[in-house]
């Protein structure tokens, strides 16, 4: 029992730390790749020592939002800043025996997140953090995600 506990605080604390994103690939059920958020996407992803944690992710170059007077106009502006955009923020914990990463979301720009657990398989790779989701509905096709974060250097 000692040694799976100092094996979880040890596992626990590779994650601790913020990591910027270098890629996040999703792809369909025939491996087709599909960037989401662009092929250069932008995002931060924080884990501390109380078990907190935070991530942004960010299409670059997202549109501008307009001045709209036509109502119809304006809700596709909307939803295309919105698809390239992603936050939430709550707790986490680490199965180092599954290898898996489950963040508990406390408050998210997706309101159906709120309350929910999102489970990722996770992986290190030298300084990178390399998180899978699961296989989901997102924009209509059934996709599985690979988000590949490299630990800021100063850390």
């Amino acid at each position: 029992m000692c040694c799976l506990l100092a094996l979880s605080i040890l596992n626990q604390n590779s994650f601790i730390g913020t990591w910027h994103l270098v890629a996040a690939n999703f792809y369909k059920r025939d491996g087709t790749l599909v960037q989401l958020y662009g092929a250069d996407p932008l995002g931060y992803i924080r884990y501390d020592e109380q078990g907190r944690m935070s991530v942004q992710i960010m299409q670059r170059n997202r549109p501008i939002l307009p001045k709209i007077k036509d109502v119809e106009k304006a809700f596709d502006a909307y939803k295309a800043i919105l698809r390239g955009y992603v936050a939430y923020f709550g707790t986490y914990s680490v199965d180092e025996i599954a290898r898996t990463m489950t963040h508990h979301i406390q408050a998210s720009l997706v309101p159906e997140w709120v309350g929910t657990d999102l489970v990722r398989t996770y992986e290190f790779s030298g300084n990178r953090l390399i998180l899978r989701t699961p296989p989901a509905q997102l924009r209509g096709e059934m996709m599985h995600g690979e988000l590949i974060w490299e630990r800021f250097s100063n850390e």
